[in-house]
């Protein structure tokens, strides 16, 4: 491996925290190796979520990862979340410390609230607001012990994070939202950055539909700059100040995905991508704007 070639860079947290700006993202991802390849190839950031059903498998195989290329335990950054199924108090304590057993790497570096709502609630009930509150105090608690170091949000909508800020004694460090060429919530990146909330992007690529991969621009930039589209989107996110989550269970893929270190697309053709959000309204994964 080129180290040269592997992006490095780190985002500083509302708190002061710092986060790589590449992160590996372990949705859907059932064996194990790819997150050793992960940490192998440079990768600092490792996300994963209860629902993602692989904390343990992250935990194992980011300790293998320390053990064999000399990492200490800060050098690797986890996040996990609470799925909407343990949203309130008392569930999101018992999966916070289900979490921790899973990983049993000391610590979580961030939790996030998966989701706005809560399982089999109506969309406008109004206990999606107040199992918020409640599994955010629990998280705050996770906090002030220092078993987590950051808390923060995904899928919340300008809504949600205007709600939140009010009624947070620790505020969130970062809101996770699906974020493509193809899809850009405008309005959740302002409030987002409204609140000093660093945008996060979930499900970069539009898991690769046609849609994406034939478009063509993305196309045209990417033959322009002999990259594939995949590293051509990356960039755009980077060059936006998006932190970015790619997920591949493909070694060579995993491996080229952080290979990004001196790449950079020019004004115009982030300009041309650019133009490519404010005309598209192509989604592919859940949807949290009608949750009260």
């Amino acid at each position: 491996m080129e180290v040269s070639k592997v992006f490095t860079k780190v985002q500083t947290l509302n708190n002061g925290l710092t986060i790589p700006q590449v992160g590996f993202g372990c949705y859907q991802v059932k064996e194990s190796d790819p997150f050793y390849w992960a940490v192998k190839y440079g990768y600092r950031h490792l996300d994963s979520a209860a629902f993602y059903q692989n904390e343990a498998q992250v935990g194992n195989e980011a300790r293998r990862a320390m053990s064999e290329f000399g990492l200490k335990r800060e050098d690797i950054f986890i996040t996990s979340k609470i799925f909407n199924d343990h949203m309130g108090y008392e569930l999101t304590k018992k999966q916070v410390e289900v979490s921790l057993k899973n990983f049993d790497l000391g610590y979580i570096d961030m939790m996030l609230i998966h989701f706005p709502g809560t399982a089999g609630l109506p969309k406008d009930d109004p206990m999606h607001l107040q199992n918020r509150k409640e599994s955010w105090k629990a998280l705050e608690e996770y906090v002030d012990s220092g078993l987590i170091k950051s808390i923060g949000v995904s899928n919340y909508r300008p809504h949600h994070i205007e709600e939140l800020v009010e009624y947070a004694r620790i505020k969130p460090v970062v809101n996770q939202f699906e974020l493509h060429p193809l899809y850009v919530e405008y309005d959740t990146i302002e409030t987002c950055r409204k609140h000093n909330i660093l945008v996060q992007s979930y499900s970069p690529f539009a898991q690769f539909k046609p849609t994406i991969t034939e478009n063509e621009v993305l196309k045209g930039i990417s033959v322009k700059y002999n990259l594939d589209i995949a590293r051509v989107i990356l960039l755009w996110h980077i060059a936006n100040g998006f932190n970015v989550l790619p997920k591949s269970a493909t070694e060579e893929r995993i491996k080229s995905n952080i290979e990004l270190e001196g790449l950079a697309l020019s004004e115009e053709d982030l300009a041309q991508i650019n133009e490519l959000g404010q005309n598209n309204r192509f989604k592919v994964c859940w949807d949290p704007k009608d949750y009260a």
